[in-house]
């Protein structure tokens, strides 16, 4: 919410607690395995399982690795660091403990100055090509060689040749994260004509791959497209697919808004919630469309609250964002006191936030 008592914080955090304590009792109750919260972006269940399992013997290889992965999706990467380092250190012939350690130093090369830069890239490419040499079937550490041989210099190893043999090796591993693969490739490298072939593909070869499903469905719903029946019809099948995942459900609510359609978003949004209670991502989604397309402030309004009742999962929309779209709906209501306050808000939570110091700029002239 835009302006908050104590009270109301506290209540909102404990909320926000037994929300996440009562998923993670359902994951365990589902027995679902870590890895399975990994592919879903389960972050948050996963937080809760790797600190438990690190608290109960803090020389569990498994246990460093996992908390390393959780910290570094919430891009803690100092704190990622020595806890990859120790998985790595326990059970050296893991080709996952080498390639989180790997993506933990690449973040750190991408943050540090220019002398420290040129080491943490030589360990970054270290560490994955280990994992590829411990598992020749490693996906992800081909996916992130990829990324660094596209973006850096031949003075630290990259080639972008290099690239392009990485995505055909991954073909042959798996066809639809190959494809995916090359479609990463065609973005980066400003390739957008080849998209919708190599989406299309991916999902041929997999019908079943979730992540080909919805990319599809995001690239038929983009401007360039606006394809929306196209963009339902593979947001439904990646629904299908994963009903406890919450990329689906983001995708036909943001289609839903756009179009108007309110007993389907009301009915989308309440399934959402019902199968992923700790992402509320479809809400955010909801009101951002609903406030870019001048629809319904209201509305938009509800939906971005509901959206700002507990903590994001690292790669959802921020608290930040929330009251930036949050503001602007007040604002489109003619409550421009409330609005300058959801703007202050979300500049507090992050003051690098562009929009929200424009916002503020035009609001004060």
């Amino acid at each position: 919410m835009i302006r908050e008592t104590g009270l109301q914080k506290t209540i909102q955090i404990i909320a926000s607690i037994l929300l996440l304590a009562a998923a993670v009792a359902a994951v365990w109750a589902n027995d679902a395995s870590p890895d399975a919260l990994i592919e879903g972006n389960h972050w948050k269940r996963l937080s809760v399982i790797a600190e438990q399992k690190l608290r109960a013997n803090p020389g569990d290889a498994n246990a460093n690795y996992l908390m390393a992965l959780a910290k570094f999706q919430y891009r803690d990467y100092d704190g990622a660091q020595p806890l990859a380092e120790k998985a790595v250190a326990l059970d050296p012939r893991n080709a996952d403990h080498h390639y989180v350690l790997g993506i933990v130093y690449g973040r750190q090369a991408e943050r540090a100055n220019i002398f420290r830069q040129p080491g943490l890239a030589g360990k970054f490419k270290k560490e994955e090509e280990q994992a590829v040499a411990l598992d020749p079937k490693h996906i992800n550490a081909r996916v992130a060689l990829i990324d660094f041989h596209l973006e850096a210099p031949g003075l630290v190893g990259g080639d972008k040749k290099m690239a392009y043999k990485l995505a055909d090796e991954i073909l042959q591993i798996n066809a639809a994260r190959g494809w995916l693969a090359k479609a990463r490739i065609a973005r980066k490298e400003k390739q957008l004509g080849e998209l919708e072939s190599f989406y299309r593909k991916a999902v041929a070869a997999d019908p079943r791959n979730y992540s080909a499903q919805i990319a599809l469905s995001s690239f038929f719903g983009s401007d360039g497209q606006k394809k929306y029946e196209l963009t339902e019809k593979h947001a439904r099948e990646a629904l299908a697919i994963a009903p406890g995942r919450a990329d689906a459900y983001a995708q036909l609510a943001a289609l839903f808004s756009f179009q108007q359609r309110w007993k389907e978003l009301d009915a989308i949004l309440v399934q959402s919630e019902q199968n992923v209670p700790d992402n509320l991502s479809a809400y955010f989604h909801a009101g951002r469309v609903l406030v870019s397309n001048n629809l319904d402030a209201a509305r938009a309004e509800r939906h971005l609250r509901k959206y700002l009742t507990q903590p994001p999962e690292p790669n959802a929309p921020s608290l930040a964002a929330g009251h930036l779209w949050l503001g602007r709906a007040v604002e489109k209501q003619g409550r421009v006191d409330e609005a300058v306050r959801g703007y202050q808000e979300a500049l507090r939570l992050d003051p690098k936030l562009e929009d929200a110091k424009k916002e503020l700029r035009r609001l004060k002239k």
